[in-house]
């Protein structure tokens, strides 16, 4: 599927490197992102055609009592002033401009209160940028061909919500939300989980070298779907490429899901003994994926000298 279809399926029509189509220019987002003084590079947010998917909000969403539809618009048009001004961008005027986008009014419950609203946009955010739990059958699938479906599921989100990881982005910055010491700012995050299944059944078939947590995966993965919304612009002034022209973004894409298959079956040795990251747990992550799974290694263990099996193994495995 190419990344300018739809997840339905259905091509969008594509328009000239860096000019929006006319759809797009019509996008009550798009015209927020502008109006915020944000970039105009690829599309702000959701395409207003497609179907809003339930299981692409927060659970959070149900307790503003509107239809999902327009809790999505509402949201749409103030991520590019969060990401600009942070709460700021959303009160006074600029909350009256985003209820006239969103089509709502500005008593809306979603803008009574700029920090909340924030703080619902950050949970959005990161249900919009992975795959869901049930998006991708990792049983069906070999081990690399699980990594390939999750890594290439993985950047498309990013790729079609790059507003969204800039509010990520800017929360790593500001910590406008506080989410590091306020336990509830975020939903809990089945990523990481998600990563794990396919990671330990490839350990289990030895595709996979061993002793890798979901964590180190999720860092190779989040840093390259992450880069073209973070870094494109000025990637492109220093070195004239264009990360959201079509080719470019097909590369990209190919680029991650060899990136983190090779980092999965690559016999170089690694000095960590229990894989490359442990947690720090805190009153918000008492706890970690990679903790539960290695806490029993420890630090001190022995360097890693396990050969993973060859390529041909990793594609050839059967399926169960």
């Amino acid at each position: 599927m190419s990344l300018a279809d739809t997840p339905q399926g259905h091509p969008r029509p594509s328009s000239a490197p860096g000019t929006p189509s006319a759809q797009t220019r019509h996008d009550p987002a798009f015209a927020a992102q502008a109006d915020a003084g944000l970039p105009r590079g690829p599309r702000a947010a959701r395409d207003p055609r497609d179907p809003v998917d339930v299981r692409d909000l927060p659970e959070s969403h149900r307790r503003y009592g509107c239809p999902p539809a327009e809790y999505v618009a509402v949201l749409d048009a103030a991520l590019p002033r969060l990401v600009a001004s942070g709460a700021a961008g959303v009160t006074g005027d600029g909350a009256a401009a985003v209820a006239v986008a969103a089509g709502v009014t500005r008593q809306h419950p979603l803008l009574a209160d700029p920090d909340e609203l924030y703080r619902e946009a950050l949970r959005l955010a990161f249900r919009r940028i992975w795959p869901r739990p049930d998006e991708i059958e990792v049983e069906k699938l070999v081990p690399a061909d699980a990594v390939r479906a999750f890594v290439r599921s993985s950047y498309r989100r990013h790729r079609r919500n790059p507003v969204a990881v800039q509010l990520i982005i800017r929360e790593n910055l500001t910590g406008d939300a506080g989410v590091v010491d306020r336990p509830g700012v975020l939903e809990s995050s089945p990523v990481v989980l998600q990563i794990d299944r396919v990671l330990m059944r490839g350990q289990d078939f030895g595709a996979f070298r061993p002793r890798i947590s979901a964590e180190d995966l999720y860092l190779v993965i989040d840093s390259l779907c992450t880069f073209p919304a973070a870094a494109g612009t000025t990637f492109r002034a220093h070195y004239g490429t264009d990360l959201w022209e079509q080719h470019n973004a097909d590369g990209l894409e190919h680029m991650a899901c060899d990136v983190a298959l090779a980092f999965l079956t690559t016999s170089m040795p690694t000095t960590q003994g229990s894989s490359y990251t442990h947690s720090s747990p805190s009153r918000t992550t008492p706890t970690s994926v990679a903790a539960t799974l290695y806490s029993s290694e420890g630090r001190d263990a022995e360097p890693l000298r396990d050969r993973p099996s060859g390529s041909a193994d990793v594609h050839d495995l059967p399926h169960r």
